[in-house]
């Protein structure tokens, strides 16, 4: 998350709109930078948050982001959130790639791991 923190300072630096709402932000760009990671942390952790990374193919480093999320309380906005957040999605991404080679490594390894209907 401090990638893409990073990014959007850089995005935004020049934006009129923080222009306005941090006008210290050349004088005291690290503080500036230190608000975007603490706000995308915030922000793209919950539930209703999602992000989708563009990385370079050579490199591997971030180059861009794009994120949104998702308000209301309608039945779309509940299936959303029953989606999970990024740390739901980790959660199920493990469980599904990489906990059936786990106990074949380490058996105390897969202990480690969320089961599935906990």
């Amino acid at each position: 998350m401090q990638t893409v923190g990073k990014l959007a300072a850089r995005a935004f630096i020049d934006d009129p709109l923080f222009a306005i709402l941090e006008p210290g932000r050349h004088a005291y760009y690290e503080d500036y930078e230190a608000s975007w990671i603490r706000r995308v942390r915030r922000k793209f952790l919950k539930l209703e948050g999602r992000i989708i990374l563009a990385v370079d193919n050579e490199s591997n480093d971030i180059a861009g982001f794009a994120a949104w999320i998702r308000e209301g309380d309608d039945p779309a906005a509940d299936r959303w959130r029953d989606e999970g957040g990024i740390l739901k999605r980790m959660i199920t991404i493990l469980r599904e790639k990489c906990y059936p080679i786990l106990p074949t490594i380490r058996q105390s390894s897969a202990s480690l791991l969320p089961h599935s209907g906990s």
